[in-house]
């Protein structure tokens, strides 16, 4: 299409004038020494109207080339516009493909995180899976516990039934027994109470009060003033009276370490005072001289005597007038 563009008509005309002289040199005959004009201009005539026509059909030819090339030159047109428009397309095409790459690789990525947090979601689903089992485990094992814990508290709660049951029938026992304890001994002490009171009766019926009482005073070893006195109808009682610490064994409680519970005894025999040592722990002592134990020795007004090593008395009588 491009080289018909080119031809032009001065280069038509000047083939046909090059046409018309070579036809010419051809007619002109050198052995007769003259042209044939006649046959010159017929062939003249004939070569211009060949190169006419000749020309009128590359005129043709030319036209029917530029009208072509005019239909190629529209159809490429038409194919650079589609070329373009599809070019235009490709490019729409390749940014919708890159932006469909970008979005599948989002996706892609999004599907990764996506299938990273089930598994993470399946670790902890199976981690509290066996926590669960473990829980399951350790309620299966408390219940055990509790069940056994039920048992042994059944078992002794009918133990402390038992054992409540017998300590009951125990502590009636004990009450019952110890009521008729004390029913047997209150009877023996009202037994004993009146048999007392009766040999009180009867002792203050044989008593006959002595026709003097006496007196000890002195102190003992730390400066204390120590007095006892025993009245008439003490020493008048057929056993005498008892000095010593104990006051429900001695009738006349002498109140000092160095006295025993029973020290001595006191009594008044034929309108005479005598003492008898009661096999005291610190012994006893007239005028410096140790009494033995059990033995009736006679005293006199101011006789001095010792009760172990601490106390010292003298003795003094009054008479009891009749």
């Amino acid at each position: 299409m491009a080289s018909l563009k080119r031809t032009d008509w001065p280069g038509r005309i000047a083939r046909c004038v090059a046409a018309t002289l070579v036809l010419v040199a051809a007619g002109w005959s050198p052995a007769r020494g003259q042209p044939q004009s006649s046959q010159i201009a017929d062939d003249l005539e004939d070569t211009v109207a060949i190169a006419v026509r000749i020309a009128g059909q590359r005129d043709t030819e030319a036209r029917a080339a530029e009208a072509a090339a005019e239909a190629a030159r529209q159809e490429a047109g038409e194919a650079q516009a589609r070329a373009d428009a599809a070019t235009e397309r490709a490019r729409a095409l390749e940014a919708r493909a890159s932006v469909s790459e970008a979005e599948r690789d989002a996706a892609r990525t999004e599907a990764e995180a996506l299938r990273a947090e089930a598994a993470d979601k399946e670790a902890a689903g199976a981690a509290l899976a066996r926590q669960a089992e473990a829980a399951e485990d350790r309620a299966r094992d408390a219940q055990a516990r509790a069940a056994a814990l039920e048992q042994r508290l059944v078992r002794q709660e009918r133990r402390f039934d038992a054992t409540l049951a017998i300590g009951a029938v125990l502590l009636l026992a004990v009450v019952l027994t110890a009521w008729r304890f004390a029913k047997r001994r209150r009877v023996q002490l009202e037994e004993s109470e009146a048999a007392r009171r009766a040999t009180d009766e009867r002792l203050a019926a044989a008593v006959v009060p002595a026709p003097f009482s006496c007196l000890l005073e002195g102190s003992d070893e730390g400066g204390r003033s120590v007095v006892v006195k025993v009245g008439a109808e003490q020493l008048g009682s057929p056993d005498g009276v008892v000095v010593g610490r104990n006051p429900v064994r001695a009738g006349v409680v002498l109140d000092h370490p160095e006295a025993s519970r029973e020290h001595f005894r006191l009594a008044a025999t034929s309108e005479v005072l005598s003492i008898v040592d009661l096999h005291s722990t610190n012994g006893t002592f007239v005028n410096e001289k140790e009494i033995a134990p059990g033995a009736v020795t006679a005293l006199s007004p101011g006789d001095e005597i010792r009760v172990g090593a601490a106390i010292r008395l003298t003795l003094s009588i009054d008479q009891v007038a009749r």
